[in-house]
C-alpha cells in the first residue's frame, strides 16, 4: 500500500471535511427541537459516513496511476504510456529517447541493446538509415557546439564524446539525448551529480529547441541505467529529482504544448501519485 492507512495528508483532508459538516449540522440543529439521544444518533450517524469517506479516500489515493501538475503556466502529465506507440507518434509531438555520450548506434550487447528503447528506436524507425543517421550526427552544427573530446580510446564505437544532456535531433518528431557516461570498456556508469547535471542541461537544450510542442520522455534513469555505481533509486526518487531540476530551469511549455512523463506498466505501479503533487509543490 503507497498510502498507509493513517497517513497524515489524507487525516487532514478528511479532519477539514470533520470540521466543516460538524459544524453546519450544529448550526443547523440549533433550529430543531431534538432530545439529545436524537442529536447523539445523528452525530454517530455523521462520524460513521466521515470514515466510510476516509476508507474511500485511501483506496482512491493508493489506485491513483495519474496526475497532471501545473507550475508557472506550464502543464506537466505523468502516467502510464508507451513512447514507441502511434498515440506520440504525431505532429507537434517531440519524443525524446536517451542514449550515451557518443551517441552510439550500432545495436549489440555492448554499445547499444536492442531490449532498450533506443535500440527499439532504431530498430523500428531507422533500420535502414544507420548510415544516414550517422552521418547526420557527425555534420550536426550543434552537436559539434558541445564536443567534449574526439578521438577517445574505446574497444570499439564512436569516439566523439558530447556533453551530458546534449540534444540530438534525429527528424521532427525524435530527439536523442546522451544520458550516460561510457567507459573504456563500454560500461555505463552516472553519478548523481551526473544525473542532475545532465538533467539541467536537458532543460536547456529543451528550451532552445522544442519550437513550441509537446515534448514526451520517460523515465530518465530507471531501467538499466547504473546510477552510482548501482545504486538503487527508487522511482518516485528519480520522479521528484526531474520535477524539481525543471523548476529550477524555470521551463515554461505554453498552451496546449506540455511536458508528458511517460512510465511503464510496474514503474507507474509503484508511483505514490497522491503524495507526489505535495512534494512537487514543494520543492
Amino acid at each position: 500500500m503507497k498510502v498507509k492507512f493513517l497517513d497524515k495528508n489524507l487525516l487532514k483532508n478528511i479532519s477539514s471535511y470533520l470540521i466543516v459538516v460538524v459544524g453546519f449540522t450544529s448550526g443547523l440543529l440549533t433550529f430543531v427541537d431534538l432530545t439529545a439521544k436524537e442529536r447523539f444518533f445523528i452525530f454517530k450517524i455523521l462520524i460513521i459516513g466521515l470514515i466510510f469517506v476516509y476508507f474511500i479516500l485511501l483506496i482512491i489515493a493508493n489506485r491513483k496511476t495519474k496526475i497532471t501538475l501545473e507550475h508557472d503556466g506550464s502543464t506537466i502529465e505523468i502516467k502510464q504510456g508507451d513512447i514507441l506507440s502511434d498515440d506520440y507518434k504525431k505532429e507537434n509531438i517531440i519524443r525524446v529517447f536517451n542514449f550515451n555520450e557518443f551517441f552510439d548506434t550500432k545495436i549489440d550487447q555492448e554499445l547499444v541493446s536492442a531490449k532498450t528503447l533506443n535500440g527499439q528506436i532504431l530498430n523500428k524507425e531507422f533500420r535502414d538509415e544507420i548510415t544516414t543517421l550517422d552521418k547526420k550526427i557527425d555534420e550536426s552544427d550543434h552537436l559539434s557546439r558541445n564536443i567534449l573530446e574526439k578521438d577517445v580510446q574505446r574497444i570499439k564505437g564512436k569516439t566523439t564524446r558530447y556533453s551530458l544532456g546534449t540534444i540530438f535531433s534525429a527528424n521532427k518528431n525524435t530527439f536523442f539525448t546522451a544520458l550516460t557516461h561510457f567507459d573504456e570498456e563500454n560500461k555505463a556508469r552516472l553519478l548523481m551529480p551526473d544525473y542532475i547535471k545532465f538533467l539541467m542541461k536537458f532543460w536547456d537544450e529543451i528550451d532552445n529547441l522544442y519550437d513550441g510542442n509537446t515534448v514526451v520522455i520517460t523515465l530518465f534513469g530507471n531501467g538499466r541505467t547504473r546510477l552510482d555505481n548501482g545504486t538503487k533509486y527508487e522511482p518516485q526518487e528519480l520522479l521528484k529529482i526531474i520535477l524539481w531540476t525543471f523548476k529550477l530551469r524555470k521551463l515554461k511549455f505554453e498552451m496546449p504544448d506540455k511536458l508528458v512523463i511517460l512510465l511503464d506498466s510496474r514503474t507507474n505501479s509503484q508511483i505514490d501519485y497522491f503524495h507526489l503533487k505535495e512534494d512537487f509543490n514543494g520543492l
